[in-house]
């Protein structure tokens, strides 16, 4: 999860590490059920933070039936550092690697309202023409998103589903990563992409394309597959609309050819954004090429603990085994003298004593 605390509130921050989790036992078809929650604050954290950032985790919870089981609080030493483990369960987990040739590729809800609030708070000002409204919605879908729990159960119980996954990073991004561990490539119908009216109006005002919107912009909601059927196609969508309110758009199908194709309308090839990978953006910052080396660093010296270990262990064993070769020495000398050897009623010299002794 990635935030910055100058826009984040704590309760916000405790909200979306439990929502990003949440979304990714809701694209398996899961239901979640624990969840341990780690927070490390930096100097001059207050109480009053630590209660507000799990009091927005608790609401989360409480809404998707979700108990927060246990955690740790504790300091960091510059920034805040949150870790949530969640636990769920599921009868028959639904993966992104058993997509098919032939499958229909669908998604729930729209798609780019996160990334959309994203733009608007990483600006000093509002962007000029956008309706309070408008903002208000997207930048909740961002400091607040609402993982799709029941959703995904619904698609997993419904029948028919072959694959699901969360597209928490980007149309252009995470259909790859399906049709990948899938074996498989996928051709998408832009045009078929879904966006909400605030979402356009702020790729308006930003001066953005909005089918990149659509494509790169991030939205935390699931893609699914179902072999294609006339019949089962309607079933689906109609089965969420009437029980969940969500819409489910069919935007493409999975191909035998191991590539990603996007085409528009006319079947005409048009340029995908790639959306967010967090690596790849970091590794272009100065404050990401220095968590990588601190990484890396870290690796290093793991490493080199590992190997310090191993020769200490060696010379240990070494250490012992010419101490009992020199004791087996000692006595045979003695009973080549004429001294008897020592029975198992003599008292045993310990090592200790008998290193002492030789030196």
């Amino acid at each position: 999860m990635h935030f910055r605390r100058r826009w984040a509130e704590p309760a916000d921050l405790g909200w979306k590490a439990l929502a990003v989790n949440l979304s990714d036992i809701a694209a398996m078809g899961g239901r979640p059920r624990w969840a341990l929650v780690a927070l490390a604050g930096p100097k001059g954290t207050t109480a009053e933070e630590i209660e507000a950032f799990y009091a927005g985790a608790l609401e989360l919870a409480s809404a998707h039936e979700t108990v927060i089981v246990g955690g740790d609080t504790s300091s960091s030493p510059a920034g805040w550092m949150i870790n949530v483990t969640l636990l769920g369960e599921a009868t028959a987990p639904l993966l992104r690697s058993t997509a098919r040739p032939g499958d229909t590729l669908a998604v729930t809800g729209a798609l780019g309202r996160s990334a959309a609030g994203l733009a608007v708070l990483e600006r000093e000002t509002a962007p000029s023409g956008v309706e309070p409204a408008a903002l208000a919605a997207v930048t909740a879908a961002h400091l607040r998103p609402q993982p799709r729990v029941r959703e995904g159960m619904w698609l997993a119980a419904a029948g028919g589903v072959t694959a699901m996954m969360d597209l928490s990073d980007g149309v252009g991004i995470d259909l790859p990563r399906l049709a990948g561990e899938s074996h498989a490539g996928a051709l998408i119908d832009v045009e078929h992409l879904r966006s909400t009216t605030p979402t356009r109006a702020v790729a308006a005002a930003l001066g953005a394309d909005p089918l990149g919107v659509g494509h790169g912009w991030r939205q935390r909601t699931t893609s699914c597959c179902w072999p294609a059927s006339r019949r089962r196609s309607p079933r689906l969508q109609r089965g969420l609309a009437e029980t969940h309110r969500i819409h489910l758009t069919p935007i493409g199908e999975v191909t035998a050819e191991r590539r990603r194709r996007p085409l528009a309308g006319a079947r005409a090839r048009v340029t995908v954004a790639r959306g967010f990978e967090a690596l790849r953006r970091a590794a272009g910052s100065e404050w990401g090429r220095r968590v990588i080396d601190s990484v890396l660093l870290q690796l290093l010296s793991l490493f080199a603990l590992v190997a310090c270990s191993a020769l200490l262990t060696g010379a240990e064993a070494a250490y012992f085994s010419l101490g009992r070769a020199r004791l087996k020495r000692m006595t045979g000398q003695r009973t080549e003298s004429g001294g008897s050897p020592p029975s198992s009623s003599a008292p045993t010299i310990s090592w200790s004593r008998w290193w002492s002794a030789s030196r």
